[in-house]
């Protein structure tokens, strides 16, 4: 539906004003000349906002380390009757860095969990699904501020 290009309402037929083709209102058309009604469009049913459902963020598979991965190298050397030391120099990482595992001050990376898994045969990697695409940071949730906008010194 367009609007009256004279005054905005509904526009409901053609003319022509001083020369220009127009769309009009009923009560503007006595303005113009040579006057065509404008066939009524077919309602198009739009969909609600409020009833649409969002779309459903697609996910993807990631590779990553357990969680309890220091609880599992704990077990595992304790099981072995080792001590942090002995089981750092058995899977060739400094002990400082055993260290930092077992005391979950630190992760491996999923690379070295690999090779922990094949030297202790027991899983450190699984699998998890997550949201995919671009994630928004808490900043772009919240939406713009009044102090957006204005200027600090």
């Amino acid at each position: 539906m367009m609007d009256c290009e004279m005054c905005g309402k509904a526009a409901t037929a053609k003319a022509s004003v001083e020369g220009v083709q127009m769309h009009v209102c009923g009560s503007c058309a006595r303005y113009g000349k040579d006057v065509r009604s404008i066939p009524a469009p077919k309602p198009v049913k739009k969909p609600s906002v409020f009833t649409r459902e969002a779309p459903q963020p697609k996910e993807e598979l990631i590779e990553t380390v357990r969680p309890d991965v220091a609880k599992l190298l704990r077990q595992h050397r304790e099981k072995l009757g080792l001590n942090q030391e002995q089981f750092a120099a058995k899977l060739q990482i400094r002990a400082s860095t055993y260290n930092h595992y077992e005391s979950g001050a630190s992760v491996p990376d999923t690379a070295t969990a690999r090779k922990l898994e094949h030297t202790l045969k027991i899983p450190l990697v699984v699998h998890m699904r997550v949201a995919a695409g671009p994630q928004q940071t808490a900043e772009e949730q919240r939406g713009l501020q009044l102090g957006d906008f204005i200027k600090k010194r």
